[in-house]
């Protein structure tokens, strides 16, 4: 089978068509790690605790993992065009084959410093058996997400975006009825939790490769069939963009950190809103993040295939989705935000700072999703370091000391119109610079 392009068809209906089951996915996926939450809570409060520390680990797994999926997305999509069937199936073969040694060499170092993790963190001698116990089935969990996560992106680059999204919603739904019945009916606690997740994720790795084979013959190889020349240019293109996404990742963290110790330094009941805030915020950018997904492979394959007035439309359209989207979000947000607020705590003055966090911020989410698109734009052409130097820029040279300033004399409502205004400026400088990189490219050609 040939790769579907996305070099023809009406745009909008693409982009429409191939988001939505991403939005499905992503929104079922966030519901289902929120109800596994809501279900630790009933076990004693230890493993509420242990999820804590068990935290960090998770998003380690997912961070590399979407930088090695973006990396393969990125190598796919622009050679799909490019290369003859038998060409393009060596380099679908040894992505993958980057994908799984990536995977395994993280669960081996993660093996390693397991038993070194408790006094690394600090954790306390009644927590850490609970920690341990979870991380010793989860890494499986993490494996299974790593290499799943691989096959769809694989899948999504050559044209087929909406097995993605299904296979998302079929594995948070399958975890969400699995939960309960092994903490709870089986009695294994928390550890019970991480082997529902190892069943749920073995689902995604399935359908993925599964449709990678019957699709593209994915495991119809001899390893005759490659060159050592073949393999080290097609890992060597895979980390160029991964290496900078794996950091590109790691700002996210970064500037949560920053946002939360400034606002420590104001009082306990402004930690507790921002912390709410946190946790409810990636809904609302959830549409942003499923459109990224399909917008960095379309980069790459019109890029490729010198149709840049298609890479023109397309900016143009996500750009325009973003602000109204953004403008829809944040009018219903600024009228809800009492309501919201009074969802998620009944302590008045917790109420009130989320309550205005929820007015403030939303303001500049449609400048979030244009950032967020133009980034997976840069990694789907494979020019990713502009996306790490202006999410670096974001979170440090920008941010860090806007919202000092801001909040020494504005306080909490400080820190969130400088987290805002940023948000606008590195849109602006984000756009911007893709136009500018497209126009460089187009000039050569």
């Amino acid at each position: 089978m040939k790769p579907k392009p996305f070099t023809e068809g009406a745009i909008h209906s693409l982009f429409l068509k191939s988001s939505v089951p991403m939005v499905i996915g992503l929104l079922a996926n966030l519901l289902v790690q929120s109800f596994d939450i809501w279900l630790i809570a009933k076990l004693p409060s230890d493993a509420l605790v242990a999820m804590g520390y068990i935290f960090p680990v998770v998003m380690l797994f997912i961070y590399i993992a979407i930088a090695i999926s973006a990396g393969v997305a990125s190598v796919l999509a622009r050679w799909s065009s490019q290369l003859s069937q038998k060409g393009l199936h060596s380099r679908l073969v040894i992505t993958q084959g980057v994908g799984l040694i990536a995977s395994s060499l993280l669960v081996l170092f993660c093996l390693i410093i397991l038993p070194l993790y408790p006094m690394i963190m600090g954790i306390e001698q009644h927590i850490a058996p609970l920690v341990n116990h979870y991380l010793s089935v989860y890494f499986i969990n993490g494996w299974l997400t790593f290499i799943g996560m691989v096959g769809l992106s694989s899948l999504r680059a050559l044209g087929l975006p909406n097995i993605q999204g299904w296979s998302m919603l079929l594995a948070a739904l399958v975890q969400a009825v699995l939960a309960p019945i092994c903490i709870f009916v089986f009695e294994w606690g928390l550890q019970g939790s991480a082997w529902a997740g190892v069943i749920a994720k073995s689902l995604p790795v399935f359908i993925a490769y599964f449709y990678l084979h019957k699709a593209f013959r994915l495991f119809a190889f001899k390893l005759i069939d490659f060159t050592k020349e073949q393999i080290l240019k097609t890992t060597k293109s895979t980390l160029h963009i991964a290496i900078p996404a794996m950091l590109n990742n790691l700002f996210i963290p970064i500037a949560s950190f920053i946002t939360t110790h400034l606002v420590a330094t104001l009082g306990e009941a402004q930690v507790a809103a921002f912390a709410i805030a946190a946790h409810i915020e990636p809904v609302f950018l959830l549409v942003f993040h499923a459109l990224s997904a399909i917008l960095a492979p379309y980069m790459g394959q019109n890029l490729m295939a010198n149709r840049l007035s298609r890479v023109d439309q397309g900016l143009i359209i996500s750009r325009n989705f973003c602000f109204i989207t953004g403008l829809l979000l944040a009018l219903v947000l600024f009228s809800l935000a009492p309501f919201l607020a009074s969802l998620f705590t009944s302590t008045p003055e917790i109420q009130a700072y989320l309550t205005l966090y929820l007015r403030i911020v939303p303001v500049s989410y449609g400048f979030s999703g244009v950032v967020i698109l133009v980034n997976a734009s840069f990694n789907g052409i494979g020019q990713p370091m502009p996306a790490m130097v202006i999410s670096a820029l974001r979170a440090f040279l920008l941010y860090f000391p806007i919202a000092l300033f801001a909040s020494i004399h504005y306080a909490f409502v400080g820190v969130f119109v400088a987290y805002s205004v940023i948000n606008v400026l590195c849109a602006f400088l984000a756009y911007y610079w893709f136009k500018q990189r497209i126009r460089q490219i187009s000039l050569k050609r």
